[in-house]
């Protein structure tokens, strides 16, 4: 196949499945996040998190050059887009 969708796997488990496993070598990796109160890292600590996602969409309203860089830190990426190529 030239594309491929795996689920349940995070970026670091498919780096080592396909580059170490299959031979690829990684070329980028894209993260795709979504500010959505499920999708936040370390969720299971504490509560009000609804809340803290809230402000943290208004914090990026307020300061959209930094958006990227709150959603990296505090929220779990959606979706990893990979560019691999076979090594030969």
């Amino acid at each position: 196949y030239k594309y491929a969708h795996v689920r349940s796997f995070d970026e670091f488990s498919l780096e080592i499945m396909l580059c170490r496993v299959f031979d690829f070598s990684l070329k980028g990796v894209m993260p795709d996040y979504t500010m959505y109160p499920d999708a936040i890292k370390g969720k299971q600590f504490f509560r009000g998190r609804k809340l803290f996602v809230q402000f943290l969409r208004t914090l990026s309203n307020i300061v959209p050059s930094q958006k990227q860089a709150i959603m990296a830190t505090f929220f779990r990426p959606i979706e990893v887009t990979m560019i691999l190529r076979l090594r030969k």
